[in-house]
């Protein structure tokens, strides 16, 4: 929770790097044999969510990328993920690929309306990773070494309570600030309504062991010394779960890293290599997730990282919901047209649900003009269902487009929308808490009866 103690003694993180880009395989072949391979090892494992991941590649008829798939008419994810940011003024930088920038530019254009900002847009390359689009994104916002940057998966449609990272009090004093997606934080009264795998345990200082999955929200600096390499070890395997301090041992034996990591003290260093052992064995079957001490996990993590690296418990479920496969495509569609049927508006309840409502359902307008020139835009329905059959999955949507699959297993779609109407009035909260503070200055004190009322929506 932001307090007013917390506003005065830091400053906001005032850029954001959107990533729209992800790894291409070498042919659809290749794409295709690894979803079914990650499909049918979910099965083998009684998974929670059996994922049919979107998977791009060299040579595909359409770029399948997730990104620019359409969850409202022919709006696609990425504006839901962007318009957030937007709306808290950020300077704004989104990767991708040539289609990633007409929807950017048309985007752009559209906001001018608005008077706002203009997002940059930089190019994915034609090597694509994760790693590279993080230094691509921070290198066209043009920020120094030191200047701090929020990193956000563009693939996080109701992720929008900004405030909690622009104007987070360790951001000011850390090379970084990695906040994993803990389920006991998320799910606090046990009732996951929003299942997904958590492939480690972190034990807090409570001693409480808790499940978490990466961070899709990290905030970074260019100061981390060799952040490609730490990025790649991070995320380079992130569909079978592999993140954890496994990826920071070859880092370690760095001449002033593995240094430093000998000055740990021993018992931080014994955790460390016992974490790591027990990952390598749970990817080879073992049922125990690794399992490490936050303390232990943070001063390995600052030593790799080469400064003061904050690890942190995240309670935001729309941080965490990305969207990797197909089912969580039709979960996002699910909750649209649950918010339509339950709080039916002139914007398809979108504006329960959504403080940029207006901006988003307007933007279908534009979409028009452009939308032909993007492969799974272009007659999308259709090209759902092929996709569907060829990997043995039911058609999930019918002759007039409306979606027919059940939400996956484990998901609630109406317990989802619920947190999601009261997520939203977090979030007007907080956007008037940020006007507040601009109009009277950062270290102006906020109103006990705006605190209150921030305090109180949750």
């Amino acid at each position: 929770m932001i307090t007013k103690k917390m506003i005065q003694n830091t400053y906001p993180v005032h850029h954001v790097v959107i990533s729209a880009s992800h790894d291409r395989e070498k042919s659809p072949q290749i794409a295709d044999e690894k979803i079914l391979r990650k499909a049918q090892d979910d099965q083998k494992h009684n998974k929670d969510c059996i994922s049919y991941n979107f998977r791009r590649a060299h040579g595909q008829d359409r770029d399948e990328n997730k990104f620019l798939m359409p969850l409202y008419r022919d709006v696609p994810v990425l504006v839901f993920t962007v318009m957030p940011a937007v709306a808290y003024d950020c300077n704004v930088a989104v990767v991708g690929s040539d289609e990633v920038k007409t929807v950017v530019d048309a985007l752009n254009d559209h906001l001018k309306h608005w008077k706002k900002r203009p997002i940059h847009f930089t190019h994915e390359g034609d090597k694509t990773s994760l790693p590279r689009s993080i230094l691509a994104g921070a290198q066209a916002l043009s920020i120094d070494d030191k200047t701090p940057f929020l990193f956000v998966a563009g693939d996080l449609p109701f992720f929008s309570r900004y405030l909690p990272l622009l104007y987070h009090q360790r951001a000011r004093d850390h090379v970084g600030v990695y906040t994993v997606n803990a389920k006991q934080y998320m799910f606090p009264d046990g009732d996951v309504f929003i299942p997904r795998n958590f492939y480690h345990v972190l034990v807090d200082d409570r001693g409480n062991k808790v499940d978490w999955k990466e961070s899709n929200t990290p905030i970074l600096t260019r100061d981390i010394p060799f952040l490609q390499e730490v990025a790649t070890e991070l995320y380079a395997d992130r569909q079978g779960g592999s993140i954890g301090v496994r990826q920071f041992i070859p880092l370690l034996f760095r001449q002033k890293t593995l240094s430093d990591f000998l000055h740990l003290p021993l018992s931080v260093i014994a955790e460390g290599f016992l974490y790591a052992l027990t990952e390598i064995l749970h990817r080879r079957g073992s049922k125990r997730k690794p399992c490490i001490s936050h303390s232990a996990f943070e001063q390995i993590a600052s030593v790799v990282m080469g400064g003061p690296f904050a690890i942190e418990f995240g309670d935001d479920v729309w941080r965490m919901k990305d969207i990797d496969a197909w089912h969580d495509l039709f979960f996002y569609q699910h909750m649209i047209h649950e918010a339509k049927k339950t709080c039916a508006t002139e914007r398809d309840g979108l504006d329960a649900i959504l403080n940029d409502a207006y901006v988003i359902s307007s933007f279908n307008g534009p979409m028009q003009e452009v939308k032909n020139s993007i492969g799974v835009l272009k007659d999308f329905v259709q090209y759902a269902n092929q996709r569907a059959e060829s990997q043995g999955r039911e058609r999930p949507y019918d002759c007039y487009g409306h979606l027919r699959v059940k939400p996956a297993s484990g998901e609630n779609v109406q317990k989802a929308l619920e947190h999601l109407i009261r997520y939203k009035a977090a979030d007007a909260a907080d956007r008037a808490y940020v006007k507040c503070i601009k109009e009277r200055g950062l270290m102006y004190p906020i109103p006990d009866s705006l605190l209150r009322r921030f305090d109180q929506v949750l």
